[in-house]
């Protein structure tokens, strides 16, 4: 899933936030116990919103770039495990 882009950088990382939020709230509706989630996402200002949201919901949470990104790529995954 992702939105669609606007051409607006800053627009576009709200959204994809946002979208990550909605995600995580849908889990934590289906999830059982030490589940896990991958959001992929870009890195920008909302990232630590998005990133608080799921310390509260799981043990650990790394953001994650894979090797096959671009260095200079904003995305990234964020990897939430163990499911309170």
């Amino acid at each position: 899933m992702a939105p669609s882009a606007s051409g607006n950088s800053t627009l576009d990382h709200d959204r994809i936030c946002q979208l990550a939020v909605a995600v995580l709230k849908f889990s934590s509706a289906i999830l059982t116990k030490g589940g896990n989630v991958l959001c992929k996402t870009w890195d920008g200002a909302e990232r630590d919103k998005v990133m608080s949201v799921m310390k509260r919901m799981f043990h650990s949470v790394q953001i994650v770039k894979p090797d096959a990104c671009r260095s200079e790529s904003a995305e990234i995954y964020l990897l939430g495990m163990d499911f309170f």
